[in-house]
């Protein structure tokens, strides 16, 4: 088996949905922030990094990247498929539950899994390591023992990051008690599914998971806590498609009748919910923005 040296932040199962359609070569048009430029790229290049899982201190160093492609993924792919092909059913009506238990959870998981595996998440934690990193090292420098060169190279990698940070970052993602904690929390709310009637489409990035704050309209990356009533997650699974999960009490308990069924919106009449939910997604992204048609990221620029 290759080494996975071009690891995946985003899985290449779910940018899969936002490709231009009708081409073998899976490629999606991508908003850089940093160039101002839109690139037709492909997937197998898209929200990737070299070696961005690889952990150099354990003996099983591809344990982080196949953890996703083993487990994670296919989870992903197959929830995305069962929704996706309910909601494009040409028989689907306004107001249909297409979401049981069994789907929530799946979605769940996807969703916390992605949450914890991006950019963001990275730089989060990244910088609470080096928060702490120093104190720890003042810690081990009060013991009484003496330190030989290999054990201040130990400390030296400490400081530095490079070779422990990953190890670290590894068990707090996967840290099953804080995962079903999050999925708990999940699915005890109300899961809406949007889908657009008309030409308009969603856009998507490099941190696909987005958390609004419903009052401020604030979308910080971790700046809204997932159980807060104000904070909705919305997660666009296609360009047409958009998973909302709202609070139990948001609007009053109103959004509770809807829960597990696929909202009709027109293109035109709900065109701001449409474009403030793509301007939003532009605004938290990391630094990239991904669409099927250049046309819907023309106006970032």
């Amino acid at each position: 088996m290759s080494e996975p040296r071009k690891q995946h932040y985003v899985p290449q199962t779910y940018l899969r949905r936002f490709t231009i359609p009708n081409q073998k070569s899976h490629k999606v048009f991508t908003l850089h922030k940093d160039k101002n430029k839109i690139l037709l790229t492909s997937i197998r290049d898209t929200a990737a990094e070299r070696h961005f899982y690889t952990m150099e201190s354990t003996d099983d160093k591809y344990q982080w990247e196949n953890a996703y492609a083993e487990v994670i993924e296919p989870i992903l792919d197959d929830v995305l498929t069962s929704i996706i092909t309910q909601s494009n059913s040409v028989l689907l009506r306004n107001n249909s539950s297409i979401l049981n238990d069994e789907l929530k959870l799946q979605l769940s998981i996807s969703i916390i899994s992605q949450l914890l595996r991006g950019k963001h998440s990275r730089d989060y934690q990244n910088n609470i390591y080096k928060k702490v990193a120093p104190s720890i090292v003042q810690e081990l420098r009060k013991l009484d023992v003496q330190f030989d060169a290999s054990k201040e190279r130990i400390i030296n990698d400490i400081l530095e990051g490079s070779k422990y940070f990953k190890d670290i970052s590894f068990d707090v993602t996967f840290r099953q008690d804080s995962i079903e904690k999050y999925i708990n929390i999940l699915l005890r709310k109300n899961f809406v599914i949007y889908r657009i009637t008309g030409e308009a489409e969603f856009i998507t990035s490099d941190n696909p998971v987005m958390f609004m704050n419903s009052i401020s309209l604030g979308v910080k990356p971790f700046s809204n806590g997932l159980s807060g009533d104000s904070t909705v997650v919305f997660f666009p699974i296609s360009p047409r498609l958009l998973v909302a999960i709202y609070s139990s009490n948001y609007l009053f308990g109103g959004v509770s009748n809807y829960d597990g069924k696929v909202l009709f919106i027109d293109s035109l009449k709900d065109s701001g919910f449409i474009k403030n939910h793509n301007v939003k997604q532009f605004e938290q992204s990391f630094n990239q923005v991904y669409a099927k048609d250049k046309k819907d990221l023309e106006g970032f620029l």
